[in-house]
C-alpha cells in the first residue's frame, strides 16, 4: 500500500515497512506523527535515486571490496543519521515540494 493511501485503521497491530525514504525528512516525520508510529523499517538500496544523487556509486565498489554480499543489510545509527542529513540537505534546497509518484520523479521535479 502506498503511504498516501494509509489510514489509521490500516495500521492497527501492524508495523509499517517502507521501501524508500521520502526525500524530505520533515515530511517523513510528520507522517509518523500523524499515525502515531514510533518506529519504522525502511528497506533502501544504494541504487535509490536519492542515494545516487549523493554519490552511492562510489560506495558500491568499497562495499564489494570489503566482501559484503549485495543483499546484506547495513543497519547502524550512523547510516540513519547520514540519511537524515542527506534529506535535510535536499530540504534546504526546496522552495515548493512538488508532488511525484516516485523518488526518481520527485528528484527530477524538485532538484533541477
Amino acid at each position: 500500500m502506498e503511504a498516501k493511501y494509509f489510514h489509521i485503521g490500516a495500521l492497527q497491530n501492524t508495523t509499517p515497512v517502507f521501501i524508500e525514504h521520502y526525500p524530505i525528512l520533515q515530511k517523513e516525520l510528520d507522517f509518523l506523527d500523524k499515525f502515531h508510529i514510533q518506529k519504522i523499517s525502511v528497506y533502501s538500496s544504494l541504487d535509490e535515486p536519492m542515494f545516487e544523487h549523493f554519490g552511492s556509486g562510489k560506495i558500491k565498489p568499497m562495499i564489494k571490496f570489503l566482501g559484503m554480499k549485495e543483499d546484506e543489510p547495513i543497519v547502524h545509527a550512523m547510516v540513519s543519521k547520514s540519511i537524515a542529513g542527506a534529506q535535510q540537505k535536499i530540504a534546504d534546497k526546496i522552495i515548493i515540494d512538488q508532488h511525484a509518484n516516485s523518488q526518481k520523479e520527485w528528484l527530477l521535479k524538485n532538484l533541477k
